[in-house]
């Protein structure tokens, strides 16, 4: 990563992580959870950063979009670990 990359990423963090983690807060209630998926979702937005450039999406869609795909990913596999039941974790 670059440091622009970097840059930019702190910038986006500061603007959007609240925002961000208020997207989390309607999948699930567990606060510790909730942690660990922002700090995914912009390990993701960082990893990916080089799409922003070519997405036609407005830059918090964008993040949005892929803290949703954090989200759903993290349902598939505790589901598929851990059975139906904990699909209460993350709705």
């Amino acid at each position: 990563m670059t440091p622009a990359n970097r840059e930019l990423i702190s910038l986006l963090f500061d603007k959007y992580s609240l925002s961000i983690y208020k997207i989390i807060c309607t999948k699930t209630a567990d606060t510790e959870l909730r942690k660990q998926l922002l700090l995914e979702a912009f390990l993701l937005i960082a990893q990916d950063i080089t799409e922003l450039e070519k997405s036609n999406q407005p830059v918090f869609t964008w993040m949005a979009g892929k803290t949703l795909n954090v989200c759903r990913k993290y349902r598939t596999i505790t589901v598929q670990t851990e059975g139906l039941s904990s699909v209460q974790a993350i709705q």
